[in-house]
């Protein structure tokens, strides 16, 4: 399935998996055993969405946690997306993790974290954030060992029993 046919399935709170070809995203790659280099999630923002019914994620990078829009990520991106929804007895949940990420823009990016992950897990510190630490504080949830997720975590997290990602968009373009 693509982007345009998942679309208007994408509810807050559901999860956006990348995994790109960048020196930074391999290394992530190689460190986690994990196809899977960042993590984000989708906000609806309906009032915005125009007729091309656009997508918004949430994400933490640097410098800071951003707003962005779906298709003008997919215009030169040269990896690949997949969605991973939360299950519906979340649903009564998605207007608070909404406002709550949208109380996260412009927070900074958790860069000591990132170093930390690499002999440790972390725990979540809502004042810096991480890719997928921001997804873990959103979903109220940590891994089993109670620090937060990597993005090769999520999918495997307890929330997503049964449900396996779909990639929505492919850029790689001889990159695989």
């Amino acid at each position: 399935m693509d982007y345009l046919e998942i679309r208007d399935k994408m509810k807050t709170g559901d999860c956006l998996l990348f995994s790109s070809f960048s020196p930074i995203a391999v290394g992530i790659k190689a460190f986690t055993h994990s196809e899977w280099s960042h993590a984000a999630l989708v906000i609806r923002l309906r009032e915005y969405e125009g007729e091309e019914r656009h997508r918004y994620y949430i994400e933490a990078t640097s410098p800071t946690v951003k707003l962005t829009r779906l298709s003008a990520k997919m215009i030169d991106y040269t990896g690949y997306i997949a969605w991973l929804p939360l299950p519906t007895d979340m649903d009564e949940a998605r207007t608070i993790m909404g406002c709550m990420m949208l109380q996260l823009i412009d927070k900074k990016y958790d860069y000591k974290s990132i170093f930390k992950q690499m002999f440790r897990k972390v725990s979540t510190d809502a004042d810096s954030l991480f890719c997928s630490e921001l997804c873990g504080y959103i979903w109220g949830i940590t891994c089993a060992d109670g620090k937060a997720p990597t993005p090769a975590d999520i999918p495997g997290l307890s929330i997503f029993k049964g449900i396996e990602p779909v990639i929505i968009y492919d850029g790689r373009n001889g990159h695989e």
